[in-house]
């Protein structure tokens, strides 16, 4: 709305809005589709392709790696960014980029979206109420104002409306401190913690259905302070409390919980930095173990109300999550797995990041193998496997773990991707062995 006025007057043309960053984040995340939809519009060649996205430099979508450096005549992106690293990026490309900077909320902008905001669950407040709100110091943000209208729209005491009003935090920071105070209260501190940190640890979201199981799991009950996993009804109220900052949206896959603004990433970080530690690795090593008991066979063979593949799963997140912890030996066996090879050769910007991520492991720098026998190559942790992985490049790895397991890796398109890698990266003799 307030992007597509400022374009306009500015002179720029709008038709389509995309949510960019989740989509280039999915499966096909790539700038192909895009480019399709605007041949496909309507009316001169002129007319272009809009993609908002509120960008940080989180991930490697949102770092621009999928947007091309020159792009073709009928195209025209145009991106919504905050001061910061991505804004860096943009302003360091040798195209010079146009730059339309958005006033802060007026008054009147922020009235209508309180009460267009409540209005949707049939609440109001009065002509001073409403003013008071909006005089509020944060009220120029619209992020302020959502989080506000939330936190009114369950206080459930009317004739201390004001009151809570007055009792706002005058920033995003303070305002988010606030409401995972009452959802604490509510729902007790392990489970909103835990439940948080999964999501501000995953890559790009987690399925409930892997949420709910990774909680049930030996490794964070450890740390639920004496709590039994949530019950169903226990987790639906949770998750219905947290809506107001997760993502929503044709283009988020359904099923999938994942912050929507990096600002609430931002508050979950800083409230349980002092328990996680760091690189919150207890959370981390629960996604992990989670996803390597599906890709060994051992969990859910697919999310069957999701329909997501389970390796495709696995993909996502594993890499992410070894890398994060900085386990190279551990990343260096999990790239390196055929079906995993093959899912992150699928598409073009995915090629990219399993570059990134062999790089990463040692894969370019790796030696011919310098021991022979013993252990499981496939995401092993114990000490012995790692220290004989150190000495496998990962050429090797791909076809020991194909030998291993010819049931499940020994498919023509997961031979053809793994070779053809494999080539890509040098390896020449492994990508020879594979394809023969």
């Amino acid at each position: 709305g307030r992007v597509s006025e400022a374009l306009r007057k500015s002179g720029g043309a709008v038709t389509i809005v995309v949510d960019a960053v989740n989509q280039l984040e999915g499966a096909d995340g790539d700038f192909t589709h895009f480019t399709a939809e605007a041949r496909n519009q309507d009316g001169p060649a002129a007319q272009g392709l809009e993609v908002a996205a509120t960008a940080s430099a989180s991930s490697p979508a949102q770092a621009l790696q999928w947007l091309p450096m020159t792009l073709p005549a009928c195209i025209h992106v145009v991106l919504s960014v905050v001061p910061g690293a991505t804004l860096d990026t943009l302003r360091a490309r040798t195209e010079a980029l146009v730059e339309v900077e958005l006033s802060p909320l007026s008054a009147e902008e922020s009235s209508e979206i309180v009460t267009n905001l409540l209005g949707m669950h049939n609440k109001l407040l009065d002509t001073a109420q409403k003013a008071l709100l909006v005089s509020k110091p944060g009220a120029a943000s619209p992020l302020w104002l959502a989080v506000a209208a939330e936190e009114l729209r369950v206080f459930g005491v009317f004739e201390t409306v004001t009151e809570k009003i007055q009792g706002l935090g005058h920033g995003v920071p303070d305002l988010m401190s606030q409401v995972f105070d009452r959802l604490e209260r509510q729902h007790t501190l392990p489970l909103v913690r835990s439940s948080t940190c999964l999501i501000l640890c995953s890559h790009h979201g987690l399925l409930e259905t892997e949420m709910t199981r990774i909680l049930a799991s030996e490794s964070l009950v450890a740390v639920q302070e004496g709590l039994p996993p949530p019950l169903p009804e226990q987790w639906a109220s949770l998750v219905h409390d947290l809506d107001f900052c997760l993502q929503k949206g044709l283009s988020v896959k359904e099923g999938i919980l994942a912050f929507f603004h990096g600002q609430a990433a931002v508050a979950v970080a800083d409230r349980y930095v002092g328990f996680a530690g760091a690189k919150f690795e207890v959370f981390r090593e629960a996604i992990v173990d989670h996803f390597q008991a599906v890709i060994r066979g051992r969990g859910a063979e697919k999310e069957e109300d999701s329909g997501e593949d389970d390796v495709s799963r696995a993909a996502e997140e594993l890499p992410h999550q070894l890398r994060s912890l900085q386990v190279t030996a551990r990343l260096r066996l999990c790239v390196s797995h055929p079906a995993i090879v093959a899912h992150l050769y699928s598409s073009d910007s995915k090629r990219v990041a399993l570059l990134d991520l062999w790089r990463d492991a040692g894969g370019y720098d790796a030696v011919v193998p310098a021991a022979e026998g013993g252990g499981d190559p496939e995401f092993a942790t114990q000490r012995e496997v790692e220290e004989r992985a150190m000495g496998l490049d990962c050429g090797s790895l791909c076809t020991e773990a194909l030998l291993r397991d010819p049931e499940r890796c020994q498919s023509f398109e997961v031979l053809a991707a793994v070779g053809s890698f494999l080539s890509d990266v040098a390896f020449y003799g492994a990508a020879s062995n594979v394809l023969h």
